[in-house]
């Protein structure tokens, strides 16, 4: 038998035998690990895609030197094709099948590292190892290994993995430090199929297992302090749903003991480190800290509202009790009633930023739709009001320890507020909770009563609140008398006030006569404005802002100056018409207005426009002063036409020094002697008693007197002549309109 006889032999016997098993190979691996990825894998390996490749190869080589095709077509037969052609065609038909039965092995020895799960195992820890890539993409084969492991209980494998993912996710928080993890999605995913396997197989034997991916060890690590990201702590949320749902109650106190161990010791609070000047230097890590634990705490809140929800009563009961210390602590739990209502008023408000939305942070199952946010603070709240109860339960082992201790009160009356209006729908739920023997059974509650409150000299917890609430009410009435006006409001008031004001008081120099008139004047004012308001507008953080406290009163006085004007040129008109807009320039003119020099005050219309629409000149002798402000009713839009040397003397007067005493007033500005001021008038009991008699229904210490003073002069010479050119409006009933034959020169 010669040579190329012996690579036909082989090549048959691998394409007869070796080939089909690598069809078989595919559909056993997916019965044995019921997973397409590792498939997928196996198909992926270069030694199989090589082996295929090589066996295509060598086949084509057979029959080239079978049938001595030649290379190039156009080559003649002859010494050539025998000597070169066929000749190179039987070499590399050998040398093919030397290759093609070494990879026939290599592929052999690869199957059975896949058919052997320890070994196929230790081939993707390795593989995984290596890979430095982003999306890591044997976790998944990982992960389907490990499910297979749980489910055919094969502990050692399980435990195998399961000390490896310890590792790597440990690596990446490593790569981490100092910011919140968030490791990959497939991570993610292998920790989740692995509770969910866990939780239908419920072997106790896996409790490992169980306390690092339910527990939430693989995401927090033992030792080393880490920073838990949003995305870990949804993924979190999602273990524990599965473990509650499948009614594994075990695998959630693994959780809680480690979460216990976690707060306790991994996010402790940090202690406070100085220079050498004695300036403190970790404030912020400090402030950090601080909020990574609220950030915890209130997970585990969310938690136990869950469990409420699912009626998991005993093990609520069970988490309770544990604790890791003696005399017993619960970190995880309130110790005094500072912390219950903290966490109460927290969850109850929709509008906390923390909460956006609710249901997407913590589903409950079930909860669906438009009310599944408020179903979820529900359940939330009523596993708050029960700890509420459980503070009855707690012994003080040390002095510092005051679970029965009333809740500091809150500073700021909108925080006030919000716990007056909402601490009898806490008292409600408790009343839920107490009337519910199963809960507090379960709880571990049942003994606390009204008797046994009597017994021990402890106020009945639905009276607790009653008397809290009455105790708040109370400093809240208190603080509406007391409570100081804020320097910065009043600052701001002052300021608002001069910028609106000033303004105004330069539109009025326009009406200025340069002249000082001499001889006997008619004098008519415009004075500033006084009202008092409820102090909690000038009061930091009220049940209620104001937005517009600074300026109302301000943007009320810039009115009064702006309608006053017109109304003071009416009251000094010697002489009033109503015309048509049609006849406003011929009455100009029926006035007689040549000779001497006349100012035309226009209060809205202005007169130039109708001039420009009837294509007339303005006289040079008469020049027009426009004001854009007038008062509807009796000015309107009115042209006063008087001599240039009756305009008013327009001055801006000081008021009296014993008022400025009086009402504290403070100059704003100098040029316009503009005074105002803000008097709490709680403290000023002489002003607040010579008000009282007009405001009889106001508790005035409970507001504030707000002051503007101010006095603008307008100076007429007593025997001026100005007329009033009225414009007759349609929607006002200001009488019949003149005839221009009724007009007579001024």
């Amino acid at each position: 038998m010669d040579l190329i006889s012996v690579c036909v032999y082989i090549l048959v016997g691998i394409m007869g035998v070796a080939y089909p098993i690598l069809l078989q190979v595919e559909s056993r691996l997916d019965d044995k690990y019921n997973s397409d990825r590792i498939v997928e894998l196996f198909n992926a390996e270069p030694i199989r895609k090589w082996f295929i490749r090589v066996l295509y190869i060598t086949t084509g080589s057979i029959f080239v030197w079978a049938f001595k095709i030649p290379v190039l077509p156009f080559i003649p037969e002859g010494k050539f094709v025998d000597n070169v052609i066929v000749d190179s065609a039987f070499r590399v038909a050998a040398g093919l099948t030397v290759l093609l039965v070494i990879l026939f092995f290599f592929t052999v020895k690869k199957v059975l590292v896949y058919y052997t799960p320890v070994s196929f195992a230790r081939y993707l820890i390795e593989l995984d190892k290596k890979d430095k890539s982003d999306t890591p993409k044997y976790i998944d084969a990982l992960s389907d290994l490990l499910t297979t492991s749980i489910r055919h209980l094969n502990f050692s494998i399980a435990r195998r993995i399961k000390e490896y993912m310890y590792e790597s996710f440990n690596e990446m928080r490593k790569a981490n430090l100092g910011k919140p993890v968030e490791y990959s999605s497939n991570h993610y995913f292998f920790v989740f199929r692995t509770a969910q396997e866990l939780c239908v197989v419920k072997d106790k034997r896996f409790d490992d297992i169980a306390t690092a991916s339910i527990g939430g060890i693989w995401f927090t690590g033992e030792l080393n302090e880490s920073k838990i990201s949003e995305i870990t702590y949804s993924w979190m949320w999602n273990n524990l749903r599965v473990a509650i749902d499948s009614d594994m109650d075990d695998y959630v106190m693994e959780f809680w003991r480690h979460a216990t161990q976690f707060y306790s010791y991994q996010m402790a609070q940090l202690r406070s480190e100085f220079d050498a000047n004695g300036d403190q230097i970790n404030i912020e890590q400090q402030k950090e800290r601080q909020n990574d634990r609220m950030r915890f705490l209130e997970f585990t809140f969310a938690v136990g509202g869950l469990l409420l929800y699912k009626g998991k009563y005993n093990l609520i009961g069970r988490m309770f009790r544990y604790t890791q210390s003696i005399p017993p602590e619960y970190p995880l739990l309130p110790g005094g009633m500072d912390e219950i209502f903290y966490w109460y008023f927290r969850f109850l408000d929709p509008y906390y930023l923390d909460f956006p939305p609710i249901e997407h942070k913590y589903p409950f199952p079930g909860m669906e739709g438009v009310n599944a946010g408020g179903q979820i603070r529900h359940n939330i709240l009523k596993y708050i009001a029960l700890l509420f109860v459980r503070q009855y339960s707690l012994i003080e082992f040390m002095v510092y320890q005051k679970p029965m201790r009333n809740p500091a009160i809150p500073q700021k009356q909108s925080v006030k507020t919000l716990w007056l209006n909402n601490i009898d729908g806490m008292r409600k739920l408790v009343e839920v909770i107490r009337r519910n023997q199963e809960l507090m059974t379960g709880s571990g509650l049942e003994y606390i009563t009204n008797e046994w409150c009597e017994e021990n000299q402890k106020v009945a917890p639905e009276q607790y609140l009653t008397n809290f609430k009455d105790e708040m009410s109370a400093a809240f009435e208190n603080e509406l008398d007391n409570q100081p006006l804020s320097e910065e409001k009043v600052a701001n008031f002052k300021e608002t006030t001069k910028n609106l004001i000033v303004p105004a008081l330069d539109e009025l120099k326009r009406f200025n006569n340069p002249k000082q008139i001499e001889g006997e004047t008619l004098d008519l004012f415009t004075m500033g404005v006084r009202n008092t308001t409820d102090k909690s507008s000038f009061v930091n953080d009220q049940e209620a802002e104001h937005i517009n406290y600074n300026s109302a009163l301000g943007e009320g006085l810039v009115n009064k100056i702006r309608t006053s004007a017109g109304a003071i040129f009416t009251r000094i008109s010697t002489k009033r018409y109503l015309l048509l807009e049609k006849d406003f320039i011929a009455a100009i003119q029926k006035l007689n207005l040549s000779d001497g020099e006349f100012v035309l005050v226009c209060f809205g219309k202005d007169i130039r426009r109708l001039y420009r629409q009837k294509n007339i000149e303005l006289p040079d002798n008469i020049t027009v002063i426009h004001y854009p402000y007038t008062e509807p009713n009796f000015v309107g839009d009115s042209v006063f036409v008087l001599n240039a040397e009756d305009l008013p003397n327009v001055t801006f007067n000081p008021p009296d020094q014993n008022q400025i005493q009086a009402y504290h007033l403070e100059l704003l500005d100098q040029d316009h002697n503009l005074y105002a001021s803000v008097l709490d008038l709680n403290q000023f009991p002489e002003l607040r008693d010579s008000i009282q008699d007009t405001q009889s229904d106001k508790n005035l210490r409970r507001y504030a007197l707000l002051n503007i003073m101010l006095a603008v002069k307008y100076s007429f010479r007593k025997e001026m002549k100005c007329v009033q050119l009225q414009l007759a409006s349609e929607y006002r009933n200001r009488g019949l309109p003149n005839e221009l034959n009724e007009i007579e020169p001024l």
